[in-house]
């Protein structure tokens, strides 16, 4: 049963279950224009002018049979509502219509300490939802008729962990919240510089700005972004500008008369609707930290391949750790930057006494951060650590910065093997640009290798771009022409590197300077980071076995159904999760 604020009953006619486009027999679509894998995120996600419809959940994961609220804020005078869970294909289950609107004001420091509007609707999460991820979408029509999208998203924790498999998948919420800009304020930038402390408790409006203009194309059609974004025409279009799409490519629409983003493969793409033209401009988006840039593809791929995933989110290692006594492996995902120390001490903790953890993620746990107000907020000064009140306190091993500072004295590597810190961008700023784009193999008779075909030497993934963007590596040595870890930098020591790729730490954003004062502090002036740095896909076993790809983007070799990242994937998820 699920209880409504605005008293419609689940039984009742406006509860319905959405129309939405079923997937063939292969899991694809035809729009007639370009084919799209079904399921890619094509979804109005803000508007910005205009009425506006947008909210957040008091609880960032749920377990069925638990409450949870939806706080929504609108000029709309009603809207519908329509959850869906998002795995192998788009599952729409539950919606309603009708819900009355209300508007309610933005406090100053919505960014830091939230909005506190009052619930909108509130449900009972039925006890026969599957643990996934759910999103919320919202829709209503303004006075012109137009049409006002909103979105927000949860979770579901398993009823019965454990109980239909033995893989659990730990969204990168943090990570979520660190971008967030809504409000004016994220971890990184402001109206009144960066941020230090993050809520929960309001919408998301992603990260802003960064964005590189790259020229223009004539405005080829009136039809909505999500067609003209789809059509033959508007690929050769761009095509002109050096932008070669792949058909799988996911369209986000801010504005449908004004402004969209195109993800693929790791890249994104603005484009801005000006009289006769669209500009386009790549860089750092919208939706460049989330899910639906990396959790979402390998969710697709695994589900799709016939594994059975539970679900949870970051702060759930911290608040409900007793899940993971109840699975053999753990997974993160894509960009999981932000852990909290009792994250890491629950997770160190399950790998001691046994369990598996698959980091086919980078940049992972690069920044220490504190959970507030019972997990509906995160603090973290980051380079600004002198000014952490805790450094008053003595207490340095909770200092919100840098894992690997030399005042908290547990490097992240010690719990991943690897480190931001001697692995850095690719293919990104300007570090790397003409690639390689893939790991080169070492030591290709480790099962990880079972069934590949790879050899000594072997490059594989750079067709698909694994090697992109944020690269996480570890200190080492060339030893008969294979890189050995030196153990000097907190690697585990039976740390076995299997795979690397050229990476390295920018100026541009200073990060090579901010980790060698935070390694070397007072002597950083004369001792630097070894550079370059290298992205290194490896392997370690204390207890349980831990598995690192080192890099944001290995799930883009799944979304492409690149054979070796297939196989690969493959051999660590079976051989981690029995």
């Amino acid at each position: 049963m699920l209880n409504l604020v605005h008293g419609i009953d689940a039984n009742q006619p406006g509860l319905c279950a959405p129309k939405y486009r079923k997937a063939g027999k292969d899991g694809m679509t035809n729009r007639n224009t370009t084919t799209v894998r079904f399921g890619d995120y094509i979804q109005p996600v803000e508007n910005l002018n205009g009425p506006k419809l947008e909210g957040y959940t008091d609880k960032l994961s749920v377990e069925p049979g638990e409450k949870i609220g939806f706080h929504i804020s609108t000029s709309l005078p009603s809207y519908s509502v329509e959850i869906a869970r998002l795995g192998a294909a788009r599952e729409a289950v539950w919606s309603t219509e009708d819900v009355p609107g209300a508007e309610h004001a933005i406090p100053d420091d919505a960014s830091s300490h939230g909005c506190h509007w009052p619930s909108a609707l509130h449900m009972t999460v039925p006890k026969g939802w599957r643990s996934g991820y759910y999103h919320v979408n919202l829709n209503g029509l303004d006075e012109k008729g137009q049409m006002v999208y909103g979105q927000l998203s949860f979770v579901v924790r398993p009823a019965e962990p454990g109980r239909d498999t033995t893989i659990l998948l730990q969204r990168t919420t943090n990570t979520d919240n660190a971008y967030n800009a809504w409000g004016g304020t994220t971890l990184y930038n402001g109206p009144n510089g960066p941020g230090r402390r993050v809520s929960f408790d309001r919408p998301f409006a992603g990260f802003p700005g960064c964005e590189r203009y790259i020229g223009s194309i004539p405005a080829i059609s009136t039809n909505g972004p999500t067609e003209h974004c789809l059509s033959d025409e508007f690929t050769e279009s761009i095509a002109s500008l050096g932008i070669t799409l792949s058909p799988f490519h996911s369209v986000q629409i801010v504005d449908p008369n004004i402004r969209w983003h195109i993800l693929d493969a790791g890249n994104t793409f603005t484009f801005q609707r000006k009289d006769a033209e669209i500009h386009v401009y790549d860089g750092f988006t919208t939706w460049q930290s989330n899910w639906h840039h990396w959790e979402q593809h390998f969710v697709r791929w695994a589900e799709f391949a016939g594994y059975q995933i539970d679900y949870a989110v970051n702060s759930d290692l911290e608040f409900h750790p007793e899940l993971l006594r109840s699975y053999r492996l753990v997974l993160s995902i894509g960009h999981d930057e932000y852990w909290s120390s009792p994250m890491r001490d629950h997770l160190e903790d399950y790998i001691t006494n046994g369990g598996n953890v698959a980091f086919l993620s980078g940049n992972t746990a690069w920044w220490q951060v504190r959970s507030e107000d019972d997990g509906r907020a995160l603090v973290c000064w980051k380079d600004d650590y002198q000014n952490d009140p805790i450094v008053r306190t003595g207490d340095h091993n909770l200092l919100s910065t840098i894992w690997c500072h030399h005042m908290i004295g547990r490097p992240e590597n010690n719990l991943t093997g690897v480190s931001f810190a001697y692995g850095g961008y690719s293919n990104f700023f300007d570090q790397y640009r003409a690639g390689p784009w893939g790991y080169t193999v070492h030591r290709p008779e480790h099962w990880i290798y079972d069934g590949t075909g790879l050899k000594q030497g072997d490059l594989f993934g750079d067709k698909h771009k694994i090697v992109n963007y944020e690269c996480d590596g570890c200190d080492f040595d060339i030893k008969n022409g294979i890189p050995v870890p030196t153990y000097r930098d907190g690697t585990p020591e039976t740390f076995q590197i299997l795979g690397s790729a050229p990476a390295g730490l920018s100026s541009a954003d200073n990060s090579l300077e901010i980790a060698s004062q935070a390694l070397y502090g007072h002597e950083s002036s004369t001792r630097k980071i070894k550079q370059p740095g290298a992205a290194v896909l490896g392997t370690y076993n204390r207890g349980g076995t831990v598995v690192t790809t080192g890099c944001t983007d290995w799930v883009s070799g799944l979304k492409y159904t690149d054979p070796h990242v297939v196989q690969i994937t493959h051999n660590i998820l079976k051989t981690l999760s029995l």
